[in-house]
């Protein structure tokens, strides 16, 4: 694996462009950026004996891709790889051609053209996607694919030879790049993936993943991440089994004493590459000394599987008991089951991939309030019907917390669980309802409110799960809040809980 560490936009782009080039032939180039780039590589290193050399320069890279015969012939011109329009624009170009093609911007013209490759397109200063989709005629690229971003997967959208844009459909939502991204979303097949973010303040998010499921799509959280075309070209055959699930299932048997039973689940796990590629491989969360010293349920993309199987099954044999992973929202990807207009297909996709890496429930969440409908179940049976899937987490887009500890019999008795509590370690309640939403709330005021709550195993009073907002709690945090519980509390991980809330929904059917 030849690695680059560049930060600057030029050889970025130029990085980027050539990995995802490469890959379509063979996985060969890696960006080694941060926490993530160390797991990553170590991961590839250890289950498939990877080894990597440094490419200090651009003329570096392009020797030791050449040394491989794997060298593109041809290139696409950058007259501005800063501007991030511009950007977009010649990787947009280069993804449209068949062949492999790199991205040269202006200042390394000279070194494309001293290993003889030859230009096949270029940009104008001032060169928009738009610019280059009306060139095209709105035609050439994948009809299953679409890069919406910043700074996230350029070398993706060439490898997978998709359109790269960005729009702001909130900030700006009449601009030709906003027409622009609605024009390429009617383009795509069903069950497509855009790769990316919208980032900035509400309603973005939402705006974005109910646009991908009113077309029967969803969207993967990528707006930092990289290195995708050189991740997925490693395959396994079988995935690890978490430890936390690896032991035989026992007969669910209900506490013979006063308890109320707690599981604790992170949000967000919608990211491909971790937590935003930082924030979830840090030593607030899964690097964290005191991880394991307490059952948590931990949010993942399931995609993962596909697009870094080496770096989830890092994840899977690095877990220890008290670590379970949860397939993240709303499944195989991103998605609102009350907007996704073929819900059944979806969830057969994600019970697919569950299955595939033994994952058993699912974290969903809806994009309207759950309070308006009569029975939200509807949205979660689809996945249910599965025999893969035991039980659905249920949220909506604004509130966490929105159903009170609601437990409701879904498809074949299983149950929909929703969170009674949403954790978060900032000081006040009301820092937390401005960061996190309403109903979020401090360590103190939910641990006032859990002690309160009856202890009576044989009730699904007695059963609450506690959210934890992925941005702003740590591992030690949460350690603490299950401390400051006390006697009477049961704290274990979300399978066992969902197992332990059907035995009661199937002895209320008796």
């Amino acid at each position: 694996m030849f690695v680059y560490t560049w930060e600057d936009w030029d050889r970025v782009v130029l990085g980027a462009s050539m990995a995802g080039a490469v890959a379509r032939t063979r996985p060969l180039i890696f960006r080694f950026k941060g926490t993530q780039g160390t797991y990553d590589l170590n991961a590839l290193k250890k289950q498939f004996g990877v080894k990597s050399q440094q490419a200090s320069t651009p003329h570096d890279l392009f020797s030791l891709v050449k040394s491989k015969k794997l060298l593109p012939v041809q290139y696409v011109l950058c007259a501005n790889a800063t501007d991030l329009n511009n950007r977009l624009a010649a990787i947009s170009l280069a993804s449209w051609q068949t062949e492999p093609t790199v991205v040269i911007p202006t200042k390394y013209k000279a070194l494309a053209d001293s290993f003889h490759l030859k230009m096949v397109d270029t940009t104008m200063r001032g060169d928009t996607p738009l610019a280059v989709w009306n060139r095209k005629g709105g035609k050439g690229w994948s009809d299953r694919n679409l890069v919406l971003t910043t700074n996230g997967p350029l070398d993706y959208a060439v490898f997978s030879q998709a359109f790269a844009m960005y729009a702001d459909p909130v900030g700006h939502p009449t601009s030709p790049a906003t027409k622009l991204m609605h024009t390429v979303f009617d383009t795509l097949q069903p069950q497509s993936a855009v790769f990316g973010w919208i980032p900035g303040p509400p309603p973005r998010e939402l705006v974005l993943v109910t646009e991908a499921s009113k077309r029967a799509s969803w969207v993967h959280c990528a707006d930092a991440s990289i290195n995708l075309p050189s991740l997925c070209g490693f395959t396994l055959k079988k995935f690890p089994v978490q430890p936390a699930l690896a032991a035989p299932r026992a007969p669910v048997t209900r506490p013979n004493k006063a308890v109320h039973t707690v599981t604790l689940l992170w949000s967000d796990g919608d990211n491909i590459g971790s937590y935003d590629q930082v924030s979830f491989l840090d030593k607030q969360r899964w690097l964290s000394p005191h991880r394991g010293e307490v059952a948590m349920g931990w949010t993942m993309a399931p995609i993962q599987a596909e697009l870094s199987p080496t770096s989830l099954a890092a994840f899977f044999t690095s877990a220890t008991k008290n670590d379970e992973f949860v397939g993240g929202p709303s499944g195989i990807g991103y998605s609102y089951p009350d907007e996704q207009t073929q819900l059944k297909v979806f969830a057969n996709l994600t019970a697919m991939e569950l299955k595939r890496i033994h994952m058993t429930t699912v974290n969903s969440i809806q994009a309207r309030p759950l309070k308006t409908y009569e029975d939200p179940t509807e949205y979660a049976n689809p996945f249910l019907e599965h025999s893969s899937i035991d039980a659905v987490w249920i949220y909506d887009y604004f509130s966490y917390d929105i159903e009170d500890g609601k437990i409701r019999k879904g498809a074949n008795g299983k149950p929909v669980i929703g969170a009674r509590a949403w954790l978060c370690e900032l000081p006040t309640d009301e820092k937390c309802l401005f960061s996190c939403g309403p109903g979020c709330e401090t360590s103190k005021t939910i641990v006032n409110r859990l002690q309160k709550l009856p202890k009576d195993p044989t009730s699904l009073d007695s059963y609450t799960l506690v959210s934890l907002d992925a941005w702003h709690n740590s591992v030690e945090g949460v350690v603490s809040f299950v401390k400051a519980l006390g006697p009477g509390f049961d704290v274990i991980l979300p399978s066992k809980f969902a197992a332990a809330v059907q035995a009661i929904l199937a002895k209320s059917m008796d």
